[in-house]
């Protein structure tokens, strides 16, 4: 679960160009923050500065889950939307630069969560990212 959350935190971000690195396995905690932040490659060195996102007049970035798959467990569903309301609440808690807004209006979401009914190995389809199909 621990890689599954990872893996959604990657691809929630929005894509232009190429903003994904594919990866034969699970990564590092060090090495998740890395690719994420500066595009490094698992284990090699940063291939941009360090991505900072500044809020813009003091708005909230947006956070929502994108459509969920019809087969996606109804009751991880909900544990997830419950863990993304905890974790929202505790980073808004923590720092007065960031805010963080849930917003269920999910084209309009700064970032966005896309919830796959797969388990790790298994391809991912249907997010409409040709890229990462």
């Amino acid at each position: 679960m621990k890689y599954l959350a990872a893996l959604l935190i990657a691809i929630a971000l929005p894509l232009s160009a190429q903003e994904f690195i594919a990866s034969n396995g699970p990564l590092t905690d060090d090495d998740f923050y890395n690719t994420v932040a500066c595009g490094a490659r698992p284990g090699g060195e940063c291939q941009a500065p360090y991505v900072r996102w500044v809020p813009q007049n003091g708005e909230a970035i947006t956070v929502a889950f994108q459509p969920v798959p019809a087969t996606y467990p109804a009751r991880l569903e909900r544990a997830l939307s419950f863990s993304l309301d905890r974790a929202i609440q505790q980073l808004n808690n923590t720092t007065g630069t960031i805010q963080l807004r849930r917003t269920y209006k999910s084209a309009s979401a700064d970032i966005s969560i896309y919830l796959q009914d797969i388990v790790a190995g298994d391809d991912i389809t249907g997010i409409g990212v040709h890229e990462l199909e």
